[in-house]
């Protein structure tokens, strides 16, 4: 895979990820909006915030 290749995929997968944390946040608003507990979604939106943390630190280390 050469440079070029390897950001595209790497930009497509940030937008991906962005999309997905949206639309769990999303639903997450949904479901309190009609009275709902929304549970289901909040260990969702937990696990994207602790796997973008750190990833941050892990990359911040390695540069």
């Amino acid at each position: 895979m050469d440079e070029r290749t390897a950001l595209l995929d790497l930009r497509a997968t940030a937008f991906a990820a962005v999309v997905l944390i949206l639309v769990v946040l999303g639903a997450f608003l949904y479901e309190i909006a009609r009275g709902n507990d929304g549970a289901s979604y909040t260990w969702l939106a937990g696990v994207a915030g602790i796997s973008y943390l750190a990833a941050l630190l892990v990359l911040q280390r390695r540069s």
